[in-house]
């Protein structure tokens, strides 16, 4: 069925399936349909809201870590009004519960942890109304905001959005949700314009602070490096992330500080890969930088636990 199923073939010398049936469907009601049925070794990604009930038959949820570490990241944009002021994405931060986002995930997700490796945990900004309040008024921005934040429809954020903007109404913020699919999200999270906030699952390329350092700036030149824009152009950091070699190691402590006090982008949460297989069925390996790979047997890592 065109744009809806493929049937990829080949040898397999090792003895494994020599058929891969990948059908593409959106949305938990289907998914579930299809387990059901018992007509699936895999779901992956896992969508939201299948988690929040009993999976079906012989069906579990597996979960591995991810590396480089896979977050759940809020970027509020520095180079559109009016996060670009950082009074605004100061009172964006204090509007948020950082517990409520765990519990909202279906606990997908997990504490932060070190932001940059090698670096000292993350310290989110607490929930303070106050805080907020204060923040509005430094930045001269009145009694409220109103931004727009967009999402994958089919990710973890579409599970934690609708908790989001109902803390940050409680405290006078106002945020639109933009839930988006494919290219129109890609364009969103990569443009120079669009939404002021970007709720995304993303990694870096490399496990190395720099590269986890590089997402975050945005190039003078050229597109930007990994899934999101944020805007934030400085070069503060070309000695370590600027086109020649560095010439000296990546002051970890300076740049989680500076990254602290600019707030372009929030690390909510540490998520690992994540996905649903039937138990005793077709053994999924894995890759911990992409995820489950029904193809990696020889060598592959040991089966994952069960999470669920």
């Amino acid at each position: 069925e065109p744009g809806r199923r493929m049937l990829l073939t080949r040898r397999s010398p090792g003895g494994g399936p020599d058929t891969l049936r990948v059908e593409f469907a959106s949305g938990a009601a289907r998914a579930r349909a299809h387990l059901r049925r018992g007509r699936a070794d895999l779901v992956w990604p896992v969508p939201p809201g299948l988690l929040a009930q009993a999976l079906p038959g012989e069906y579990r949820t597996l979960a591995r870590a991810a590396r480089p570490t896979r977050r759940l990241w809020l970027v509020m944009r520095a180079d559109l009004p009016p996060t670009r002021k950082v009074e605004a994405r100061r009172a964006l931060a204090h509007g948020l519960n950082r517990g409520g986002l765990l519990s909202a995930s279906g606990r997908r997700g997990s504490e932060m942890g070190e932001w940059l490796p090698g670096g000292r945990a993350f310290d989110f900004p607490r929930r303070d109304a106050g805080l907020v309040r204060e923040w509005l008024d430094r930045g001269r921005l009145g009694r409220s905001l109103h931004v727009v934040m967009a999402y994958p429809a089919d990710g973890v954020g579409a599970e934690v959005a609708r908790a989001m903007q109902t803390e940050w109404a409680e405290l006078g913020l106002d945020v639109e949700l933009r839930p988006l699919r494919g290219t129109a999200l890609a364009a969103e999270a990569l443009g120079r314009g669009g939404a002021q906030l970007l709720l995304l699952e993303a990694q870096a390329p490399l496990a190395d602070p720099a590269a986890e350092l590089s997402v975050l700036v945005a190039p003078r030149r050229g597109p930007p490096v990994g899934a999101f824009r944020t805007g934030w152009s400085t070069r503060e950091f070309d000695r370590w992330i600027g086109p020649q070699p560095p010439e000296t190691a990546l002051d970890i402590d300076f740049a989680q500080r500076r990254l602290g006090e600019e707030l372009v982008a929030l690390p909510l949460l540490r998520l690992p890969w994540s996905w649903v297989e039937r138990a005793g069925g077709v053994w999924i390996g894995f890759h911990p930088h992409f995820g489950p790979d029904p193809g990696r047997r020889s060598g592959a890592l040991a089966p994952p636990h069960q999470s669920r």
